[in-house]
């Protein structure tokens, strides 16, 4: 199997991962794609705040389990293959 393991982190953790990377690339708006649930998300969203101010959060917009298998198909190239 070569799948690569996921990672999870802590929403802690992860809202400190996110916010420094928009101090090093000074992002305006953060796009997050995840099937997180929404009160993880809000509470993300919370806590990713730099000088005084929530960083933009853009969810992905919710999508349906055969949209989740559409792309996996896309990003193993398989896309275009009829079968």
């Amino acid at each position: 199997n070569a799948k690569k393991e996921s990672c999870f982190f802590p929403i802690p953790q992860a809202a400190k991962c996110i916010l420094q990377n928009v101090e090093k690339t000074n992002a305006p708006v953060i796009y997050l794609s995840t099937d997180a649930a929404e009160s993880e998300t809000n509470l993300l969203q919370s806590l990713i705040v730099l000088d005084g101010n929530v960083v933009p959060l853009v969810k992905r917009p919710s999508h349906t389990s055969v949209e989740k298998w559409d792309a996996l198909l896309y990003r193993n190239h398989l896309g275009s293959d009829d079968q």
